[in-house]
């Protein structure tokens, strides 16, 4: 008996230990997923995604800036969720139009069934501080970029308020410029 006492004792206090972290961790530590759009330090424009994954939950709520809370779609195919979670329903978005939260650093958080997730503050650049701008058209050519030998050329799509890349040209010394 006095043997079985040893061993049970060191158990109690790990299942104790256990316990007490489970307690004590940050609720960021409870939920698995991850906030991956916005990243941290991230700078946003025009419309896009507030996105990421989590493995189970049965409400994906935003707060953005401790302002406002809306609610996100969840259960989207993600594969690669696959091994974490053991199924792959486990994507969330919410379309969102950055412009409509103004020029400035602002923060997003992300909440499983209230259990805080992720979070990231970024920042917000606006065209002249409109929420949306009509009729704008227009091209740049991005020289160098990604590497020496090639050049981008954006165009402005006002349905993304945002700039989308039209053609990659590759610039080889002696050989004629090509498209993608």
């Amino acid at each position: 008996m006095r043997h079985f006492g040893l061993i049970a004792w060191p158990r109690a206090l790990i299942a104790m230990a256990t316990l007490l972290v489970d307690f004590v961790a940050p609720p960021s530590l409870w939920a698995r997923g991850a906030l991956e759009n916005p990243q941290p330090a991230s700078f946003q424009s025009g419309i896009g995604v507030i996105s990421g994954w989590v493995c189970s939950a049965s409400k994906i709520e935003v707060v953005i800036d401790e302002a406002a809370t809306l609610g996100v779609a969840y259960g989207t195919d993600r594969e690669d969720t696959m091994g974490e979670c053991g199924d792959t329903n486990n994507g969330f978005g919410l379309l969102l139009n950055w412009n409509l939260l103004g020029n400035g650093t602002h923060t997003v958080r992300v909440l499983a069934d209230g259990v805080e997730l992720g979070s990231a503050t970024f920042t917000v650049t606006t065209l002249s501080g409109m929420e949306y701008l009509y009729g704008a058209s227009g091209t740049c050519r991005l020289s160098g970029f990604p590497g020496s030998e090639t050049d981008v050329v954006i165009r402005w799509e006002e349905s993304l308020q945002n700039f989308v890349i039209e053609s990659v040209e590759v610039n080889v010394p002696g050989v004629s410029t090509g498209t993608f």
